[in-house]
């Protein structure tokens, strides 16, 4: 996955988006925080918005920035292979804009969510072969949402 790195960087780069890699821990510990709120995005019965419906609902953003996440397990997000190496960025506008559809990164097992974690998206290598990306909202996590 570590391969992964450049082409995000450079997607970043190619559309001005200010960043800044985190150190391990600080994936390690914001990868903790997005397990607590959707962790059981992926389990029967949780609502989320997969494919385009999940495009559609993350053009509807507008944010100051997000983070990016490697997914490290397979066991939570399927689809996702093994990164091996956790991984984050934060990411910010210059002003609120719209927030960008990753899924021009290709071959990426990473989430992209809000800096408050209010919103998730999901990337893995299998997007749109096996029904990806996925959206959720950590509202949508809470038990008995339907």
């Amino acid at each position: 996955m570590t391969e992964s790195v450049p082409r995000i960087e450079q997607f970043l780069d190619e559309r001005a988006i200010s960043w800044k890699r985190l150190d391990v821990h600080g994936w390690g510990a914001l990868w903790k925080r997005w397990l607590l709120i959707y962790g059981r995005m992926f389990e029967p019965g949780t609502r989320r918005k997969q494919g385009n419906k999940a495009r559609h609902e993350l053009g509807q953003l507008t944010a100051d920035g997000f983070l990016i996440l490697a997914i490290p397990d397979v066991r939570v997000v399927p689809f996702a292979g093994n990164t091996r190496r956790g991984f984050a960025y934060e990411c910010a506008f210059e002003e609120p804009s719209p927030v960008l559809d990753l899924s021009q990164i290709s071959g990426c097992d990473i989430v992209q969510c809000a800096s408050d974690f209010a919103w998730t998206m999901v990337h893995t290598h299998e997007d749109d072969g096996w029904g990806g990306p996925f959206f959720s909202r950590s509202e949508w996590q809470e038990a008995g949402d339907p």
